[in-house]
């Protein structure tokens, strides 16, 4: 009895300062869409129409564990897991935010084709995973993270449509400057008066790799980012401006070409050559903002990159975008409209000349649930050839419920 109680005082002791908890919660998307792309020679690339992931937002479960370590201390977890309630596959893939309908497979995509041809389904379903530990001084979080560039143009409120045709521009520049997620680490700092700061760093294919092995094709493959970002909330007016640094480097060893040796059968195996050499640094800058006024809500957005390809100079690249949105909420019903340009120049000449617009209307049935109607194209006036796009365009029609 004596042992009972002392193990029961225990566990209140501890329950004082050390307290967790488990949610769970998410967002189910799903609705009727039609999407059609067009090659620069004007021809259908493929045109899809049924009942898909929806338009509002991507379909995710998300666990979250909170524990209370005392001092003002707390630990967390968290893991978004992706899911495509609409294929065969439901958890074990999600469906691309920018593509949730299936569009075209017979087109393959240049490196300049800045408007996707086709849907996309992986099986790469973790969305955002970390371990956090938070206090006075702030947040620090280690794991495989959503990119500060792709958080602040998608996911901090700025941006009022879909991630569809009609308002791709929102992170122009994005694929250039590493992609929307990888492992890495990320402090964020407490508040002062108005003002938020951020530090990531990130690693591309994970983790940078060395290796002086004789048999490594590769002795260096690194891929690596540091953003920093800036956060202000003056109330009516919102705003942050995200500096991305990109570094993709492969130095392979020399490996002198030779023709393989010949089989009992006569057959020669395939020469022996040096593998890729890659040299690529990206500079991005983003600003995200917007402004409320009663029921009214404007926002801008701006991307500027800057890709120097040191082996192939050719393949550089200069990025430029500018989008411009805005809300009119009534009772339960809001209407948007988004509008914007964007550039690509290689060294010699312009690749793409894009031009988008994206109309919609979302009608909330609750605080979890809403029903929404969603038009937009993206016209790029460059491409002339069959196997890139020219024009994208997308409506629908869908329902979503957070839970």
């Amino acid at each position: 009895m004596k042992k009972t109680l002392v193990a029961l005082a225990a566990l209140a002791a501890t329950s004082a300062f050390a307290q967790s908890s488990v949610t769970i919660s998410g967002n189910a998307d799903v609705g009727y869409i039609n999407k059609s792309a067009f090659g620069g020679d004007g021809k259908l690339f493929g045109k899809s129409s049924g009942v898909a992931d929806g338009l509002n937002s991507p379909n995710r479960i998300i666990l979250e564990v909170k524990e209370d370590l005392g001092g003002g201390l707390t630990a967390r977890f968290f893991n978004e897991h992706g899911i495509s309630p609409t294929n065969t596959q439901d958890w074990a893939s999600r469906t691309a935010n920018g593509a949730p309908q299936y569009v075209s497979g017979g087109k393959t995509a240049t490196a300049d084709d800045q408007i996707p041809s086709s849907g996309a389904q992986s099986t790469g379903t973790n969305r955002n995973t970390f371990v956090a530990l938070g206090g006075g001084f702030g947040e620090i979080r280690a794991g495989y993270m959503v990119s500060s560039l792709y958080n602040t143009s998608a996911q901090s409120g700025y941006f009022l449509g879909v991630e569809q045709y009609g308002a791709l521009l929102k992170d122009h520049g994005m694929a250039e400057a590493g992609g929307s997620r990888a492992n890495g680490l990320q402090y964020t700092s407490p508040k002062y008066g108005m003002f938020t700061g951020t530090v990531q760093k990130q690693y591309g294919a994970e983790r940078t790799f060395t290796s002086e092995v004789a048999t490594s094709p590769v002795l260096d493959n690194k891929a690596e980012r540091t953003a920093l970002r800036a956060d202000m909330d003056a109330g009516a007016l919102k705003a942050t401006y995200v500096r991305t640094d990109y570094t993709a480097h492969k130095s392979p060893q020399v490996i002198a070409a030779a023709a393989g040796a010949s089989n009992i059968f006569g057959v020669t195996s395939a020469a022996v050559t040096s593998a890729t050499v890659t040299d690529i640094k990206t500079k991005h800058d983003h600003l995200s903002a917007i402004y409320t006024y009663g029921p009214v809500a404007a926002t801008y957005q701006y991307n500027k990159a800057s890709l120097t390809e040191a082996v192939t100079a050719a393949n550089s690249r200069e990025l430029k975008s500018n989008q411009y949105g805005i809300q009119y909420t009534m009772g339960a019903a809001s209407v948007y409209a988004i509008t914007g340009k964007g550039t690509v120049d290689s060294p010699t000449a312009r690749v793409n000349d894009i031009k988008n617009t994206q109309y919609g209307v979302r009608y909330n049935l609750s605080k979890r649930t809403l029903v929404y109607a969603m038009t937009g194209t993206s016209k790029d006036s460059v491409p002339t050839a069959a196997d890139k796009m020219s024009k994208g365009t997308m409506n629908g029609i869908g329902m979503m419920h957070q839970f």
